[in-house]
């Protein structure tokens, strides 16, 4: 079991349901929905659809995230270039979709100002990258259903760091912003049950 997100090496390799798009994982972090009456393939399709800056409080917390690379901006007189994209699912790369699961990819230099995440087209690409001074993160959505026919929701991140530098870079982050980052994926969950109960599904 990881303590606090960080996993051994031992317990990687022990690992049941590890993502293939790495090849090895030390943080890890998961949470999942209450019971939802709906189908896997509409949860799934929820998820893809949904506007992460439509919950106040995500929107408050991505904000507050992107605030360094902005006050970066600012006291460097790079006003006038473009500004950050807002980061949301379409920021990922897409992994893997199926009827009950989507896997989405990111990697880049997450403890910097701007992240410096990197444009990865698919799959493969994501796999073969390289950067010896980026980690690579997978975020996995996965439904599953009782005998009684109700699904729960399920997501989950695990993160590789190639070298011990970068293991030390992330781990500092990963620290200062697992609660933040919790929240985030708890209300992510609760959106998406709020949007299927609305539309009936």
């Amino acid at each position: 079991m990881a303590f606090l997100g960080f996993v051994s090496e031992r317990e990687c390799q022990r690992w049941d349901g590890a993502p293939p798009y790495i090849p090895a994982f030390s943080f890890h972090e998961k949470h999942q929905s209450a019971p939802i009456n709906a189908l896997p393939e509409a949860i799934i399709q929820a998820v893809l659809a949904l506007d992460m800056a439509e919950d106040p409080i995500i929107r408050r917390l991505l904000m507050l995230r992107q605030l360094p690379a902005k006050l970066r901006q600012w006291f460097t007189d790079t006003k006038s270039a473009e500004p950050a994209a807002a980061f949301g699912f379409n920021t990922f790369t897409l992994l893997h979709q199926n009827s009950n699961e989507i896997s989405l990819g990111l990697a880049g230099r997450f403890w910097r100002p701007t992240m410096g995440v990197a444009s990865l087209a698919n799959a493969e690409e994501f796999y073969h990258y390289s950067d010896p001074n980026a980690a690579k993160l997978v975020l996995r959505f996965n439904v599953t259903q009782d005998s009684a026919g109700l699904a729960t929701l399920s997501t989950e991140t695990f993160v590789w760091c190639p070298t011990p530098q970068v293991k030390a870079r992330f781990a500092c982050y990963w620290g200062a912003i697992r609660p933040a980052s919790g929240w985030i994926r708890r209300r992510t969950l609760l959106a998406v049950q709020q949007k299927l109960a609305m539309s009936g599904s």
